[in-house]
């Protein structure tokens, strides 16, 4: 029992030690808007890394700063692909979206070409919200939280990719005998 309060006590000490180099690391890579959930990490690293380390390898400051940085790396690697693939939206703001459709069939198939379309998350937001509600830009910016700029760069890259995907189509033989 004396060696798990001893563990606990030195690990303790460690935290008070290494929590500046923490925060440090969360202040240089200018994460203040989740420095909670990276601080957790960093703690998380800092338990992994102190439990691990042998002292044949060297000294612990190096290799826990290696430890923290590289879970923390990770972490934020993992919200960036999340991001890229998700888009999170309120009930009613769907609702809003979602116009009487004289022909439901139409819309889906619609909904399905756009979606076979090979763009970004965010291209594919604004060509729909384009394409099937009619937004505009301005609009689309205001409804998701985004800059009008931003939605406008969207526009560009998505309209340049479908002209890509327009040109290939045209000379795709199969195209050519429908027209």
């Amino acid at each position: 029992m004396e060696k798990v309060v001893d563990r606990e006590r030195e690990f303790e000490e460690c935290c008070q030690k290494y929590t500046p180099m923490i925060h440090s690391i969360i202040t240089k890579w200018r994460l203040g808007r989740e420095s909670d959930e990276y601080f957790q990490i960093g703690l998380v690293a800092l338990y992994e890394a102190w439990s691990k380390y042998e002292k044949a390898v060297g000294e612990f400051a190096p290799f826990a700063y290696s430890y923290i940085t590289g879970r923390i790396k990770n972490e934020i690697a993992r919200n960036d692909r999340w991001q890229k693939r998700i888009l999170i939206m309120e009930p009613d703001e769907v609702e809003r979206l979602a116009p009487l459709v004289d022909r439901e069939d139409d819309l889906v198939g619609l909904t399905m070409w756009l979606d076979e379309i090979p763009l970004l998350d965010k291209e594919r937001l604004w060509l729909k919200a384009a394409v099937l509600y009619g937004l505009k830009p301005s609009d689309v910016a205001s409804l998701y939280g985004y800059n009008v700029h931003t939605v406008k760069s969207w526009r560009q890259s998505a309209v340049k990719k479908l002209r890509g995907e327009w040109r290939g189509a045209c000379h795709d033989p199969e195209f050519v005998e429908k027209q």
